[in-house]
């Protein structure tokens, strides 16, 4: 999710990749593993699910600045941008089941990135 330049939060085109879960309710939670040689670190290994900490070592692998990836896993630490999430689809068209369904997941998802 991201904010337009209205400031209206807009879920990224790609949100089927990252959270086939809404579609495959047995699907892992990421549609691609998330580094290409099979390495899981240890915090997945210990926990049984990507953490703030994978995103931050995939972000250290591609080279990205570690000043940039503080900034950009903290934006997914905010409360107010999964409150933004839940509210979304709260006002969504999706039946009360999807809906609790999507609510479920992004609760998870906040749990994870938490860690």
């Amino acid at each position: 999710m991201f904010t337009s330049h209205d400031g209206d939060p807009v879920i990224t085109a790609a949100s089927d990749v990252v959270n086939p879960a809404l579609h495959l309710l047995r699907e892992t939670p990421l549609a691609l593993e998330l580094f290409a040689d099979d390495y899981l670190t240890p915090a997945f290994l210990a926990l049984g699910f990507h953490s703030a900490g994978d995103f931050v070592q995939l972000a250290q692998r591609f080279g990205v600045v570690p000043r940039r990836v503080q900034f950009l896993v903290g934006r997914f630490q905010e409360p107010a941008r999964w409150q933004m999430a839940q509210d979304l689809v709260g006002r969504s068209f999706l039946c009360p089941q999807a809906q609790a369904v999507c609510h479920a997941i992004l609760t998870d998802r906040q749990r994870a990135l938490a860690t």
